[in-house]
């Protein structure tokens, strides 16, 4: 083991861990408000989840996250996901946005740190699928991803089923 100077051991060491230099903790949570349930986690792998139901053919549907993070953690960006794909987000720096390819189906509002909103314009079945609201944070050299998942299926207008069963 080689020495590197003020730490005992070399990061080319493959036992190095800056942890352990820096006694960063396990610690850090983020609190879910929005969609509900309330849950507070401290894992990363356990992700917030929730379903829900939008009525086709309504307009300016919307999908929140709200949230807030204990303060041994810096908030880094934050990205929203449509079935695993990419559709915006936020920077450190503030910058939010989407990606040009979504900017005519969705609308995207952002309150810095605490609330992300999905505004989906005219809601049809192509709007079905999961939501992921991924919220980058660290902690000292530690990196950590938290992620809110929101089903989403499109359920058609009553009165369609109620025109059908008149006419069969």
């Amino acid at each position: 083991m080689s020495l590197c100077w003020p730490f005992k051991r070399s990061r080319r060491d493959p036992d190095f861990n800056l942890a352990d230099i820096f006694n960063i903790s396990d610690g850090g949570s983020i609190t879910w408000y929005e969609p509900l349930p309330v849950e507070t986690t401290s894992d990363v792998n356990v992700y917030h989840t929730n379903s829900t139901q939008l009525l086709e053919g309504a307009t300016n549907a919307t999908l929140s996250w709200n949230f807030s993070l204990t303060p041994d953690l810096s908030f880094n960006s934050l990205s929203l996901e449509f079935n695993d794909e990419i559709i915006g987000g936020v920077l450190a720096s503030g910058l939010a946005g989407l990606i040009d390819a979504v900017t005519e189906r969705f609308n995207f509002i952002w309150i810095p740190k605490q609330k992300a909103t999905l505004m989906i314009f005219n809601v049809n079945s192509n709007e079905s699928g999961t939501y992921d609201c991924v919220v980058n944070t660290e902690q000292g050299f530690d990196t950590k991803a938290w992620i809110s998942k929101i089903q989403v299926d499109v359920v058609g207008r009553p009165y369609k089923l109620i025109f059908l069963l008149l006419f069969i």
